[in-house]
């Protein structure tokens, strides 16, 4: 068993149940197409499914020793937020639109890098950035998708200019300091 499925709720369990067993959570409105990322219960019901297992579950140790012990940041990274991201996937029983799956992807991939920092790993929005192609990348080639036309449209991508921004905008959000994070 993985080290993030071990610390998930049960298949059997709705995403909306999930989400009113964490603590301060309201219960939600009935899905909605047109309702944004912030707003549909399934993605939030994850969100808060991935939070709690990083965080409330201890899973945020065996992420860092996950990270630490890759051969290189920028693919632990990719696999562990790839690996978390499938999970709480099955365990929602797929409720999370398409649609919002990249978003899922981007927040847990920023969840792992934050733990990743927090446990001394040097991830910047350069190695995010690769990292999250290389899921794109997986996600493409493990459902039967010829991910070379991504591939071809991420090679004109400058990496050092995105990697720059995304530094940007990480340096405008709160850090996750080594408190948050035990080794």
């Amino acid at each position: 068993m993985g080290l993030i499925s071990k610390n998930m709720p049960a298949a059997d369990t709705p995403a909306e149940e999930q989400a009113e067993a964490l603590p301060g959570q309201a219960p939600e409105a009935a899905p909605d197409n047109e309702q944004g990322e912030d707003e549909h219960p399934a993605y939030q019901a994850a969100i808060d499914m991935a939070r709690q297992v990083l965080y409330a579950n201890g899973a945020a140790k065996d992420v860092a020793r996950a990270l630490r012990s890759a051969s290189d940041p920028v693919t632990g990274l990719a696999e562990t937020a790839y690996e978390m991201v499938s999970t709480i996937d099955e365990k929602t029983q797929g409720q999370v639109p398409d649609e919002l799956m990249v978003s899922l992807a981007a927040e847990v991939l920023g969840e792992v890098a934050d733990i990743g920092e927090a446990a001394g790993i040097k991830l910047g929005g350069k190695e995010i950035s690769a990292a999250m192609q290389q899921m794109l990348v997986r996600y493409l080639t493990e459902n039967g998708i010829d991910p070379s036309q991504l591939q071809q449209a991420m090679s004109k991508v400058d990496q050092d200019q995105l990697g720059a921004m995304l530094d940007q905008h990480a340096g405008a959000q709160e850090p996750v300091t080594d408190d948050k994070v035990p080794s």
